[in-house]
């Protein structure tokens, strides 16, 4: 598909920049429908900003720090976000971290507004993945079944120009957190009981195991674990201890 969609009065549109700016404010628009009055709006929405701006600070920083020689000659390419190159998990690192001091600063409960920040989340997450897809920057190993996809060759990883078709690893997760959001709604839907933190806690959860699955079927991804899944593996196993915790404090309550 490319990067670029097009070019108007010398500016150019960027697949990336264009999926994700859809994402957010539809990620928004989620967060403002499912808060059902739970929370002062104005509070809700200043909360959105703040989380916004800070995840789009510490998702670019974590990417940059992680491939800073793409930017080293010109260092203005790092505010140039449109053109993409952007931290997932720096972006969710940033809107937790702003979210529990905002929490903290006004006296509403953390893990209530995770709950009501979390499909919202998911959404963006979607995004960033189809916008990954479009832009054929995230590719599995090599592949000739039905499920792959035609790669162009200048998107093609170093060493694989040979290959036409690999496994589309960002399509399969956009499938996976589909899922994963319809299920959040779904118990949200027909289960009152829910202890606060569960929606938060359950999507995370399967988010991260999800990545972790589909990180074998990432270029080199059946040599061995990866430093990413490792790292997964260690919020997977925080996630279910602290939903463990939460499941037992609210039974004795």
């Amino acid at each position: 598909m490319g990067i670029i969609l097009g070019s108007f009065n010398d500016i150019s549109v960027y697949w990336y920049g264009l999926i994700m700016s859809i994402a957010i404010l539809l990620g928004i628009a989620i967060t403002i429908k499912n808060n059902s009055g739970r929370i002062n709006f104005e509070t809700l929405l200043d909360l959105c900003i703040v989380a916004l701006l800070t995840s789009l600070v510490t998702g670019r920083l974590v990417f940059v720090l992680n491939n800073f020689v793409l930017y080293k000659k010109d260092l203005w390419d790092i505010l140039y976000l449109w053109q993409g190159g952007f931290s997932i998990y720096g972006a969710m690192l940033g809107v937790l971290i702003s979210t529990y001091c905002y929490c903290k600063m006004k006296k509403i409960k953390y893990l209530e507004l995770a709950d009501i920040l979390t499909p919202g989340l998911m959404f963006i997450l979607i995004g960033n993945q189809l916008a990954n897809f479009a832009t054929q920057e995230v590719i599995g190993n090599p592949s000739d079944n039905r499920l792959s996809v035609y790669i162009e060759y200048a998107f093609r990883p170093p060493g694989f120009e040979q290959y036409d078709f690999f496994q589309p690893i960002s399509l399969y997760q956009v499938l996976w957190l589909m899922v994963v959001l319809g299920l959040i709604f779904y118990i949200s839907k027909n289960n009152k009981y829910l202890f606060e933190g569960a929606i938060f806690f359950i999507s995370l959860l399967l988010a991260a195991l999800g990545r972790f699955i589909l990180g074998f079927y990432y270029l080199g991804g059946n040599n061995g674990l990866r430093i990413e899944q490792v790292f997964l593996l260690g919020i997977m196993l925080f996630l279910i201890v602290a939903f463990s915790h939460r499941l037992l404090f609210s039974k004795k309550k």
